[in-house]
């Protein structure tokens, strides 16, 4: 059946594969500021604040 209305922009949406790629991205980067504030021993940052949101940890004396 021909289309004979067509209303708006059509949207481009991204594939399913390219969503899955963007999440997995996404937790290895919240993994990895995870991970480095255990090291620098900011175990109570939570893992979606940045390291960097709090200057004043990394000039305190350890």
């Amino acid at each position: 059946m021909a289309q004979t209305h067509r209303f708006g922009r059509r949207l481009p949406l991204p594939s399913t594969v390219q969503i899955l790629h963007e999440l997995l991205v996404i937790s290895a980067q919240e993994d990895a500021k995870q991970r480095a504030a255990v090291e620098n021993k900011l175990e109570d940052v939570p893992c979606h604040v940045r390291v960097n949101d709090y200057p004043e940890a990394e000039s305190a004396p350890a």
